[in-house]
């Protein structure tokens, strides 16, 4: 079970509680206060108190957010892979600030909302598995698959460097020969001007 309680003022009062978490997690107003809003801008604090490990929760909005969502907020409470509260964060329904708010503004009774967040597993690595696969990944092999796998594969011999490489070999040294001394044509006409 959760204490939820509320400031308005210098002190936190009760406002509730969040029972049932385990299965269908249920808001039951303990204390209906009716309150003014002077400053909209203002903070309205939450603070949520978990009986099981007495871990104290804060959390806040602003108060011109629930007059804006019409006094619907939400809880939503994280559990950790023990079914154990780590977190709460609260929320108010609306989506900003409406600047038209008449002051002084009374509170309505809340509408709450409480969404459970259970862990989930995350990914996993394929650290020691073969070929990077599980053997639940695997699929069965058709009988070629199978034919193949049992024939002897013949191996190929080594190659040597030039046995690998030679076309590259090749067009280095003609690039290498274009390159080396100009065309007949041009050493001749360059001794006659001399």
């Amino acid at each position: 079970m959760l204490l939820v309680y509320h400031k308005h003022g210098d002190h936190f009062k009760k406002r509730g509680e969040i029972i049932n978490l385990q299965e269908e997690p249920v808001y039951v107003s303990t204390h209906e206060e009716e309150l003014q809003v002077d400053n909209p801008n203002a903070l309205y604090q939450v603070k949520v108190k978990d009986e099981r490990s007495g871990n104290i929760i804060l959390s806040s909005v602003k108060y011109c957010q629930l007059l804006a969502s019409d006094w619907k907020d939400e809880f939503r409470v994280h559990l950790d892979d023990a079914d154990k509260v780590y977190h709460v964060d609260y929320f108010a329904d609306g989506t900003g600030c409406n600047d038209q708010v008449k002051l002084p503004a009374a509170s309505k009774p809340f509408s709450s909302r409480i969404t459970l967040k259970k862990p989930i597993e995350g990914p996993k690595s394929l650290l020691g598995h073969s070929n990077g696969k599980s053997a639940q990944q695997k699929r069965p092999a058709t009988k070629a698959e199978e034919q193949r796998e049992n024939e002897p594969k013949e191996e190929e011999p080594e190659q040597s460097f030039f046995q690998k490489y030679w076309y590259l070999l090749v067009v280095g040294a003609l690039l290498f020969l274009s390159t080396a001394s100009p065309p007949p044509e041009q050493q001749q006409q360059r001794q006659q001007r001399q």
